[in-house]
């Protein structure tokens, strides 16, 4: 967020007394560590670097890289970024589905440093410009009030920004960040299979 003036505020410590710090005046301040804020906070300071700029997060910082929590998760069902049973780092209360069709989105969303792309699989899939045109093409749901054309650079410059792989993204625009993985031996009985149906294989954009 950025305010029409500089903000005065009394940043607190992490030590359990919360002993106030002098107050510091901020250009920005942002809520929020996960990607998005990340990304603001970083495109601010990229164009000006002398910015003072805050960035507040509610949730606590996750051990990362450590297999034998997951290892831990699949022998006793207790999840990686929690303490105990209780999953207390998942935003539970905002990853409920309200529309007709139930979803279990639970476990989408954490609230940890550096937000949910912390346990995010990289599956980075463009919307295809047909899906814009859902009631058009359908008659079912509405339409987009943007394109496919709207969103196409900004597409661009996300997957640049995240070092997305893959091969020709929507619209035939090339993914110039990071080349596509490519196949492992395995995949290839499945990659008959599809040939055998008429159908192509292509490497996900992850």
């Amino acid at each position: 967020m950025r305010s029409s003036e500089r903000k005065t505020t009394t940043v607190l410590s992490t030590v359990p007394d919360l002993i106030p710090r002098p107050a510091v005046e901020f250009d920005y301040i942002i809520i929020g560590s996960g990607v998005a804020g990340t990304t603001v906070a970083y495109e601010l300071l990229k164009k000006h670097p002398k910015l003072q700029v805050l960035m507040l997060e509610a949730g606590p910082v996750s051990t990362l890289k450590d297999r034998r929590l997951w290892w831990n998760y699949v022998r006793t069902g207790i999840h990686p970024y929690s303490k105990d049973a209780e999953d207390e780092h998942y935003i539970d209360k905002s990853a409920i589905s309200t529309g007709r069709t139930p979803m279990e989105i639970k476990g989408s969303r954490l609230l940890t440093y550096g937000g949910s792309t912390v346990h995010w699989g990289g599956w980075s899939l463009r919307m295809k410009r047909e899906d814009f045109k859902l009631f058009s093409n359908t008659g079912r749901g509405i339409d987009w009030p943007i394109t496919y054309s709207h969103l196409e650079d900004f597409y661009n410059r996300a997957e640049q920004y995240l070092a997305v792989s893959g091969t020709t993204a929507e619209g035939g625009n090339q993914y110039n960040s990071v080349p596509p993985f490519p196949f492992a031996p395995s995949d290839n009985l499945m990659i008959e299979g599809f040939k055998s149906l008429n159908c192509g294989a292509t490497v996900a954009c992850l």
